[in-house]
């Protein structure tokens, strides 16, 4: 994790449930960055920990490669809008394509909370909640909404680990079947 982030974020002590399991709980400040400018880095994931880093970076520059670099061939993502389900880093590049597309001079900032990691030496399961706030041009803030999102990983058979599952979701309204998009 670069050096910026550090001052950040707290992080509790990493606890054993079984030998081979270790948890992580990570809470991140609840207002973006709002000024940052993330610069490319390496596609790679080396932990499950990584992937609130690189998953912002490439949404903040709009980055198709950098995004899709972060996902399986044959990921299975439930995300929120439109698709029930999508299948393959295929999917993903054309839903990526057409989301950064979509902003014009606008950018969005990514901003993790509550982050809560499972890891063993083959899979990894990251639980959080994530807000997404449309910017523009000159920085300022034009709105926001807040999921909760939980990410499977795998490590692959070059050490790299992928998101083999993504799933996102807001609670909804028992009165009226409204999503509730900001958190409280």
């Amino acid at each position: 994790m670069p050096e910026i982030f550090r001052p950040l974020i707290k992080t509790a002590s990493a606890t054993c449930v079984f030998p081979s399991v270790k948890r992580w709980r990570e809470t991140c400040p609840p207002s973006p960055i709002d000024s940052f400018i993330f610069l490319p880095g390496n596609l790679s994931m080396n932990s499950a920990k990584d992937f609130p880093e690189k998953y912002a970076r490439a949404v903040r520059n709009s980055n198709v490669e950098e995004f899709a670099s972060l996902y399986d061939d044959d990921v299975r993502i439930f995300d929120m809008w439109d698709e029930w389900s999508m299948r393959g880093r295929d999917s993903v590049i054309v839903m990526a394509k057409e989301w950064f597309g979509s902003l014009g001079d606008e950018h969005v900032v990514v901003t993790f909370s509550d982050i809560e990691i499972t890891e063993n030496a083959e899979l990894a399961i990251l639980t959080c909640f994530v807000r997404f706030a449309g910017h523009a041009a000159d920085g300022t803030r034009l709105r926001f909404l807040d999921e909760r999102m939980t990410v499977n990983f795998r490590k692959n058979n070059s050490g790299e680990w992928k998101v083999i599952h993504q799933h996102t979701s807001v609670p909804i309204e028992s009165n009226g079947m409204k999503p509730i998009h900001k958190r409280l």
